[in-house]
C-alpha cells in the first residue's frame, strides 16, 4: 500500500502501467480507487502510467480535519502529484470528482495537461438539478437496509434496466459504497453544494473532453452540455444510451474516447 500524507490529510493511492504520460483519475461522491473498477485503469495503463487514490476520508483515506471543501480536494490532487514528483499529468474526473477536477485545472493549470470530465456540472444556481426520481433514490429509508437502499440508488442513476441486467456491477457498487462512513458522505455532500465554478471554469485552459450520459438522473445531461460551452474549446460527446456511471455502463466507450483524446499530444 502507498499513501502520501499532507498537512490535511493521509492519501492512499495506486500506480499502474508506465511511460512518459500520467493520467490521474479522481473518483466521486462515496467512491474510491476502487470504484473504478480494473477494466478502464488497466486499459488505460496500457499505454501511460495510471495513478487512482481514494478521496481524503474515505476507505483507505484519512482526513485530519472534520470538514472539508472541494478546494481542499483538489489540493489533496496536487499534492499526490508532487509526492510522484509529476510537473504535470492529465486528469479525469467523474461526477464530484470532475468537479474536483475543474478546480485543479482552473487554479493550478500549470499541472494539468488534459482534462476529461465525465458526469458532472460546474454547479451553481445555473446547474440543472437532479431529477425527481434521482431525489427519491437517495433518500434514506427507514424499512430498508443500507445494501437494499445503495442497490435501488443504482439501479435509478444507471440507464433503466442496466442494473437488472448487470448484477456484478451493482454488487461492485454496492459493495465499494459500504466502505464508505457516513459521515464523510456528508461532508462530501456539503463540499459540493457549496461549491460554484459556474465562472472559474471559464479561466480553464487545457484541452478538455466532456462525457455525459443523455439518461442521468443524478446530474442531468444539459449540466455536460453547458459545461463544454462554458470551458473554452471544450468537446462535447453524449452517450445517448448512458446514465450516470460511465465507466460502469460503457467502460470501452469511454477508454476508447479518453484514450485517443489524451493520447493526442
Amino acid at each position: 500500500m502507498a499513501y502520501v500524507e499532507n498537512e490535511e490529510a493521509r492519501l492512499y493511492y495506486d500506480v499502474q502501467g508506465s511511460g512518459e504520460q500520467t493520467v490521474l483519475m479522481v473518483m466521486g461522491l462515496g467512491g474510491s480507487a476502487k470504484s473504478w473498477g480494473t477494466h478502464v485503469p488497466s486499459a488505460l495503463a496500457e499505454h501511460m502510467r495510471v495513478v487512482t487514490f481514494d478521496n481524503r476520508g474515505v476507505c483507505r483515506s484519512q482526513s485530519k480535519t472534520r470538514k472539508w471543501s472541494l478546494a481542499d480536494m483538489a489540493r489533496d490532487a496536487v499534492s499526490l502529484l508532487d509526492a510522484l514528483e509529476l510537473p504535470r499529468a492529465h486528469l479525469i474526473g467523474t461526477s464530484m470528482g470532475g468537479m474536483i477536477a475543474q478546480v485543479v485545472a482552473a487554479e493550478h493549470p500549470e499541472r494539468v495537461d488534459r482534462l476529461v470530465l465525465t458526469s458532472t456540472s460546474f454547479g451553481g444556481p445555473e446547474s440543472v438539478p437532479l431529477r425527481g426520481a434521482a431525489l427519491e433514490a437517495f433518500t434514506p429509508k427507514p424499512d430498508a437496509t443500507r445494501e437494499a437502499f445503495l442497490a435501488h440508488a443504482f439501479s435509478v442513476i444507471t440507464a433503466p434496466g442496466f442494473a437488472e441486467q448487470n448484477p456484478e456491477a451493482t454488487r461492485q457498487y454496492v459493495t465499494n459504497r459500504m466502505e464508505v462512513g457516513e459521515q464523510s458522505l456528508v461532508v462530501q455532500l456539503g463540499a459540493i453544494l457549496e461549491s460554484d465554478r459556474s465562472e472559474l471554469v471559464r479561466s480553464i485552459s487545457a484541452p478538455t473532453l466532456v462525457l455525459h450520459g443523455a439518461l442521468d438522473e443524478l446530474v442531468p445531461v444539459e449540466n455536460g452540455e453547458m459545461l463544454a460551452e462554458r470551458i473554452p474549446g471544450a468537446r462535447f460527446e453524449r452517450y445517448d444510451s448512458a446514465g450516470h456511471m460511465l465507466h460502469y455502463e460503457h467502460p470501452e466507450a469511454l477508454i476508447e474516447s479518453a484514450r485517443a483524446f489524451l493520447r493526442a499530444n
